[in-house]
């Protein structure tokens, strides 16, 4: 999840209209027909960012804008939540003590199925921090990307409340999203250039972690600009713009997949950005042409159209896929 690029586009496109609770047919070829729904947001200029299925069945997502994290019943049904002394949610798991886990500018915290709110302060230790950004969950421990220029790993106990740091990334890298293999941590850099009186174009990255806190980077091509990395059917995955891609995570190694055009009227390729695996081994995947897609074990693609806005959170729940869709909540087959 790239959550600082995110969030500041997603705030000049905040006011994006979407319909309301359309039914739209699948249109991938060789698919029986499906229906998409689509619920608005009743806050226009929320600006909601990512999402996540709680342990309670329901949806729950972050608004950046807004300063709440909002509940979401598979029927759409939606209930907000403030969040006293913090602004601007952004990332939001499941975790432990079963509550839902967020960051949020110098803050993480979490929420209870009922909404009761906790927050503890991250200290920005360096000029011009963004603060927390994508967080995870690996061994009971939140990890989470804090800090820029050095960006950090850093760690949070909930049974103690501790925070430490895991390890500091390479100069001139930014994490945009993190995720978990087994025991390790893996960190996607999308590269981008450095601004400054030669500004300079820095490669996209692969950071792997180990739990001892060791840093070993893998370098992308510069034709590669992925935008959030999942583990799921034993690997890693990247969203790449035109491609999904597999990485061997034990060695590095890449196996790229593009992503074709369907046969009925789709006039553009799809662009991946955001990722969510389901339990059978699907990879589904949203990000831009206003298009869900899905990639079979078997490597057939599937797609549905959805409404053309920005897409900035992807989630798995109840057999469903739910994507944030500009200032609605998609939902998908």
């Amino acid at each position: 999840m790239a959550l600082k690029w995110r969030a500041a586009n997603a705030v000049k496109l905040r006011g994006v209209a979407v319909a309301l609770c359309l039914a739209l047919a699948l249109i991938a070829p060789g698919s029986a027909a499906a229906k998409v729904r689509v619920f608005r947001v009743s806050n226009r200029n929320a600006v909601p960012l990512n999402i996540a299925a709680g342990p309670d069945g329901h949806l729950w997502f972050t608004e950046f804008a807004a300063d709440a994290i909002v509940r979401m019943t598979p029927s759409g049904s939606m209930h907000s939540f403030a969040l006293p002394g913090v602004t601007n949610p952004m990332g939001i798991v499941p975790g432990p003590l079963g509550r839902l886990w967020f960051t949020a500018a110098g803050a993480i915290g979490s929420i209870t199925t009922t909404g009761v709110v906790q927050t503890v302060p991250v200290a920005d230790r360096t000029a011009g921090s963004s603060g927390p950004n994508d967080l995870t969950v690996l061994g009971g421990q939140l990890y989470f990307l804090a800090g820029s220029q050095p960006w950090t790993v850093d760690r949070f106990d909930p049974a103690t409340g501790a925070l430490s740091v895991v390890a500091a990334l390479p100069a001139n890298t930014a994490g945009a999203s993190i995720t978990t293999y087994r025991s390790e941590l893996w960190v996607l850099d999308g590269g981008g250039v450095i601004p400054g009186s030669k500004p300079r174009f820095i490669r996209a990255s692969l950071l792997r972690i180990s739990p001892a806190g060791t840093v070993k980077e893998y370098r992308l091509g510069a034709e590669d600009h992925p935008g959030q990395i999942t583990s799921a059917d034993g690997a890693l995955w990247l969203a790449n713009g035109r491609e999904l891609v597999r990485v061997n995570p034990r060695t590095g190694a890449l196996n790229r997949f593009g992503l074709p055009l369907a046969r009925t009227p789709l006039p553009y390729y799809t662009f991946a950005f955001e990722l969510a695996p389901d339990r059978h081994g699907n990879l589904w995947f949203t990000g831009g042409d206003a298009f869900l897609g899905e990639r079979t074990p078997r490597g057939s693609f599937h797609y549905w159209r959805i409404p053309p806005a920005p897409n900035t959170g992807l989630t798995v729940a109840g057999g469903h896929v739910y994507s944030v869709d500009g200032s609605s909540i998609v939902a998908g087959p």
